[in-house]
């Protein structure tokens, strides 16, 4: 983890950045961190940050999705995806767009801690009034 920290990322377009480190990692892995937050590093905008820390292969096919996704400018169905949407991403697998049938709206909460115990029962309680599915 020291040497990921250490590292300088590098800019994949639109906002997500990318960094990686093969130095004392005993088992592959991938994160994905996105913020809400207006950040910049070296005057460039910042939404997310994909870490790869590797000992062998097995994260070379998310790799080559995400290398596609950039080839193809489309960071933003990254940067606008739910967890489930970025793994989907991330394997390759399409991403089922919403459906029309009915009134779909995405909030993001910008505050860093998420909702708390109180606003969060009162968005619950006001949701509750309506026939609807909030994930």
């Amino acid at each position: 983890v020291a040497d990921l920290v250490t590292k300088a990322p590098t800019h994949l377009g639109n906002g997500l950045w990318l960094v990686g480190s093969d130095k004392h990692v005993s088992r592959t892995g991938v994160s994905f961190v996105s913020t809400a937050n207006d950040c910049e590093y070296e005057g460039q905008k910042v939404r997310a940050l994909v870490a790869f820390a590797a000992c062998n292969n097995a994260h070379q096919s998310i790799l080559n999705n995400l290398s596609k996704i950039v080839f193809n400018n489309e960071q933003n169905k990254l940067l606008d995806a739910s967890a489930e949407q970025i793994l989907a991403l991330f394997k390759g697998e399409e991403v089922a767009a919403p459906a029309e049938d009915g009134n779909v709206a995405v909030f993001k909460i910008k505050n860093a801690h998420g909702l708390h115990a109180r606003p969060g029962a009162m968005l619950v309680a006001e949701a509750k009034k309506f026939e609807s599915n909030i994930r």
